[in-house]
């Protein structure tokens, strides 16, 4: 719903502003995702914005404050599922809460198509992954973002799917941290993964990843498990690569 007062927010050219209070052009996320003009800059006021959000065309969405009072929560859809061709997402908490009486597999963040770039994200999901990265044209850039208390995995990368994970806390997921398969190839670097109920690292069959410079310490089941995939560790400008240890 449009908010009452859309003179209220300081907003430049480009932009609108997400205030929950009524502050801004729009009370809702939601809404201010359909309704504005392509290359538009969203910003993000704090406050519980319980809505689900799909972002089919380039955009930005950028909190506007403390990413922790910045809150996207959604019950029966994604938080945010990725369908344009690019798009930023930046300094937001994004939790799905469907829970066991919701539908299955929803995400914090689940990118089905295009770039999209999320930083300093807190993400978790309490059905499925906290974030998913799948299909042949999809590429992910996750920097500086926690991903944690996944009920299955942090992170999964599936069916061509292929990104960047830098610099993120991956923690206290049911399952991996990381699980990837069915051809997905992601590149993890500079990341903490630990803390998880199975691994850090989970290869299945047709997948692989390229791991640089993470902490894998502390996970129930160990550092890693590959089962028909590929796992390869770089070490400066040495790649050593590791297949179907379980």
């Amino acid at each position: 719903m449009h908010a009452n007062h859309p003179q209220a927010g300081s907003t430049g050219p480009g932009e609108v502003l997400v205030a929950a209070d009524g502050t801004g052009q729009y009370t809702s996320l939601k809404e201010a995702v359909q309704r504005v003009a392509e290359g538009t800059r969203i910003r993000v006021r704090p406050g519980i914005y319980r809505e689900g959000n799909i972002i089919d065309r380039p955009l930005e969405i950028i909190g506007d404050g403390k990413h922790e009072e910045i809150v996207i929560e959604a019950s029966d859809s994604d938080c945010i599922r990725m369908e344009a061709g690019q798009a930023v997402v930046k300094g937001l908490s994004l939790r799905c809460r469907a829970g066991s009486a919701g539908p299955d597999e929803l995400c914090g963040v689940d990118v089905a198509k295009g770039h999209l770039l999320l930083v300093e994200c807190n993400i978790t999901s309490d059905t499925w992954a906290c974030v998913t990265v799948h299909g042949a044209n999809t590429v992910a850039t996750i920097r500086d973002c926690r991903t944690h208390d996944g009920e299955r995995s942090g992170v999964w990368v599936y069916w061509r799917g292929r990104g960047t994970f830098e610099g993120c806390d991956i923690f206290g997921n049911a399952r991996a941290g990381v699980e990837v398969r069915l051809a997905g190839d992601p590149i993890v670097r500079n990341c903490r993964i630990h803390y998880n109920g199975y691994e850090s690292v989970r290869i299945f069959a047709g997948g692989r990843a390229t791991v640089e410079g993470c902490d894998l310490t502390g996970n129930k089941q160990g550092a890693w498990k590959i089962s028909g995939g590929m796992l390869s560790f770089l070490y400066g400008r040495r790649i050593v690569s590791r297949d179907n240890r379980e």
